[in-house]
C-alpha cells in the first residue's frame, strides 16, 4: 500500500512540476524574501551553479545563494530576451504594445463625457 501512495506521489510531481527557464548571467532579478514571502528588488545574478537550478544572486546586503523558484526575472530593468537552445540570448524587440486591439465605440451619443 505504501508504495502505491509513493507511486501516486511521484507521477503527480512529474506531471504537475513546471520547468523553470534558465536565468542568464547579468540579469537583474526579483527575490523572494523567506520570512514574508514578498519580492524584493535589487538582486543580480552572478553565478549558476551545474545543478541548473541554484543561482548565486548579488544584492546589496551581500551574495546569497538562491533556488530558481525564489527568483524571478525583474521586467522593469532588463529587455526582453529570446533564449535559443544553445543557450545564447539575443535581444526581441517589442513590435508594439500590448493590448486589445478592439476599436472603441463613440460614445457621444449618450450624452456624456467619457473622461469627465
Amino acid at each position: 500500500m505504501a508504495s502505491r501512495e509513493r507511486t501516486l506521489e511521484r507521477w503527480i510531481y512529474y506531471d504537475r512540476g513546471q520547468s523553470l527557464q534558465p536565468i542568464p548571467v547579468g540579469t537583474r532579478v526579483l527575490v523572494q524574501d523567506c520570512v514574508s514571502k514578498n519580492w524584493m528588488k535589487g538582486g543580480e545574478i552572478v553565478k549558476q551553479f551545474e545543478n541548473g537550478r541554484s543561482y548565486r544572486v548579488r544584492m546589496p546586503g551581500g551574495e546569497y545563494w538562491r533556488n530558481r523558484r525564489f527568483l524571478r526575472i525583474d521586467n522593469s530593468c532588463n529587455p526582453p530576451r529570446k533564449l535559443d537552445h544553445t543557450g545564447t540570448t539575443e535581444e526581441v524587440t517589442l513590435s508594439s504594445p500590448r493590448g486589445s486591439g478592439r476599436i472603441r465605440r463613440d460614445v457621444s451619443f449618450l450624452g456624456i463625457d467619457r473622461f469627465a
